[in-house]
Parts: C-alpha cells; structure tokens; sequence
C-alpha cells in the first residue's frame, strides 16, 4: 500500500481550502501512521473512514475527490469493485461540477480506473461492446506510464477474457501481446497467474486464427491441414503457460488440464501435420528452452509404476464415429478412470478435449465398462484408481 505523501492524483487535483468540519489531515496522518505499522487491513479501514468523514466537504471539494480517489483505487486492488464503485462516482461527481479540479497529466490514469472499476462493478458492461471498447482504450493509453501495476493486468485479463468469448480473434492477438510486452519488464512472482493466461492468449491466437485460419476451436470444422510452421511459437506460448503455472494441483485440476488439452491438440496437430520425423525432437527442444519437465504436465500426480499397468492396448477400444471422421482431422483427450476389483473401468472422467466434446464422448464410450484383459501381476492398488490417459485421434 501507500502514503498519501506519494498519491499519484496529487497532480491530478488542483487542492482547494479546506472547508466544513472534516478533519482531513488528522484522517490521512491515522491512515499513514497504521501504514508505518505495516498494518494493511487497518490502513483501509482508516482509508474508508477517511472518506465518511470527507463527505461533508461539498461534492467538488478536492480533499473529498483526492481522498474518494484512493479509495477507488485500493478497493479495487483488493477486489471489492462495488465498494470501489462508490468512491469513484464521487471522484467523477467532482469532476462534473468543478471541471478545473483535472489536470491533463494524469487524467489517462483516472479514466482507466474508472472504466476497469465500472466494467466489472457493472454486470452488463462484461458484454456491452461500448464498454469494451471504452476500457480497451483507456487500458491502451496507460501502457506506458510509468505506474503499470496490478489493476493494468487485471484489465487486460478482463478484456482477453471477453475477446475470448465472442471469438474475437485479432482483439485477443493485441490484448494478449500488450499484456506480455508489460509482463516481460517484471519478475514478479505475484503475477504468474497473469502470465499464464496471456501466454495461453497468445498460443490460442496463433494457433487459431493463424494456422487454422480463423476457425474456432469449438465447431469441429475440418482442418485446412496447410504447413505452417507457426505451430512451434503456439506450442511454445502454451508450454510458457503451463510453466508459469506448476503442477497441477490435483488429478482433477480443471485449470492445468485445460492447458494440457491446448498442448495436447497443437502437439497432436505438429505430428499429423509436420512430415518431418523431427516432429517429437522438436517438441521436446520446446519444452528443454522454456524449463518444462520432460516428465509431463501431470507427473507430480501420477507415480511413474503406474503408467501402461496392462498388457493390452486400449487405444484400440477407441474410435471416430462417422461424424468426426466427416468433420474432424485430428483431437486431444486427457482422461481419468478407475479400475474395479474385476479389472473393470469404472468412473470415466474427462478433464479436456479438444477441439470440441466429441472426442471426449468417443474416449467415454470407448472404454467406460470395458475390462483391462491382462492387468500386470502386482499393480500396486494406488494405481487403480484415478488413472491418467491422454489419447490422441489421427487421421490423415
């Protein structure tokens, strides 16, 4: 947090006398000594009260906009956008009835606050295309302030998140970029989750909008199958994804077996696709540059005894229905099961699949109630249950 001494509105307010019975100093000098105690939670509560006492100042009284500014800011960083609504309606108010409290040089940085804050405050904003494109500028114009912290990369998060969703694929090749290009200039650690979805952005993008031509990934349409060599920087974006992001939390881990579904269809993708029978050395030199583990995305959760426990291969058991053999080229599937007393395969659960549900659905049908004919002697019993399978479907 911060002191008022450094308030990056103080230029932004042109400070008036202070007027009525509110004791500003006394408020910011009790919210700056609980700062020096490095007691966070206190300094907001004084922060808050600050501005309860500030509002019986008139609405364009400067102290009051100054003081609501903060508010606004450090509510949404601690993401309680409704509460940072408020004060920022009360900066703006300012604003509105006394024009000359701004100053040019950082009014940038207040309207990007105030746009971030409505967008999310604002249920309807998420898909108002006005205010998509309101906070998309804002965000653009503050790219290269000096002050690039959280609150921007939660606004490119936000805006992605939305571009991703209407398939919009050129606004998320430049929200994805504009939020690596400010990424790269910190090593902090706190905003690894950031760098995960603006790689997995940008690996979604290329490959895609760039090598399949703008297709979605949720129709199934047939693939082009055109060489393009673009699927080394895809795989590599989406293996900088899972980097940042660790291993898997859990066997069930949603997150991590989405990007393990993404790597898995570009993969699949580059073997069907890339002649070449340096495909595998290529992928492997991918992972080798970014510092993923050769073991797998998911090895931390599955012991290695446990992988091919049985003789027979259930590949086999697997098929494309007509319909995706009509539609679909190739697809990834990262499956869990658990084998019974029987040898039977119980609790099918599908953690990914890709590019639609379809290969899932054929994963399921394939082996759920199916017997695993000759299951090595002495599997431990830890590797019956929660098995981890991923199947690639080929055809050419």
């Amino acid at each position: 947090m911060r002191k008022f001494a450094s308030l990056s509105l103080a230029s932004l307010i042109l400070l008036s006398p202070i007027i009525a019975k509110a004791d500003t100093a006394s408020d910011i000098a009790a919210y700056n000594a609980a700062l020096d105690k490095g007691d966070n939670d206190q300094a907001l509560k004084l922060l808050k009260v600050a501005l309860e006492n500030a509002k019986s100042l008139p609405p364009d009284n400067a102290k009051l906009a100054m003081i609501a500014y903060e508010n606004a800011y450090y509510y949404a960083v601690f993401e309680d956008y409704n509460t940072a609504y408020s004060a920022i309606k009360i900066v703006d108010n300012a604003f509105k009835l006394k024009p000359e409290l701004q100053n040019g040089s950082d009014i940038d940085e207040y309207n990007f606050l105030y746009a971030l804050i409505k967008f999310i405050a604002d249920d309807k904003s998420n898909s108002d295309k006005k205010s998509v494109q309101i906070l998309n500028k804002a965000t653009e114009k503050i790219k290269n302030k000096e002050r690039i912290d959280y609150l921007f990369f939660k606004s490119n998060m936000m805006l992605n998140y939305h571009y991703l969703k209407a398939y919009d694929w050129n606004n998320l090749a430049r929200g994805a970029q504009r939020q690596i290009d400010a990424l790269e200039k910190t090593q902090d650690e706190k905003l690894d989750n950031y760098r995960v979805l603006a790689y997995l952005n940008r690996g979604q993008v290329k490959f895609v909008r760039e090598i399949r031509g703008g297709i979605h990934v949720t129709t199934g349409t047939h693939i082009t199958g055109k060489k393009h060599s673009d699927w080394e920087d895809a795989l590599t974006d989406i293996a900088l994804a899972e980097k940042y992001y660790g291993k898997p939390k859990s066997i069930d881990d949603a997150s991590a077996a989405g990007l393990d579904g993404w790597y898995g269809m570009i993969k699949t993708y580059a073997i069907t696709y890339q002649p070449s029978n340096k495909t595998n050395d290529t992928i492997k030199n991918i992972n080798k540059s970014v510092g993923l583990s050769e073991d797998g995305f998911f090895s931390n959760v599955r012991k290695e005894e446990c992988d091919k426990i049985y003789d027979d291969d259930i590949g086999r058991r697997i098929s494309y229905d007509s319909f995706m053999v009509a539609h679909n080229s190739f697809g990834y599937v990262r499956a869990v099961f658990d084998i019974d007393d029987q040898s039977i395969i119980r609790n099918v659960r599908i953690l990914s699949s890709f590019p639609n549900d379809g290969f899932g659905d054929n994963v399921v049908a394939g082996i759920k109630g199916t017997k695993i004919n000759k299951l090595k002697p002495g599997t431990p019993k830890e590797c019956l249950k929660d098995y981890l399978l991923g199947v690639q479907f080929v055809t050419r």
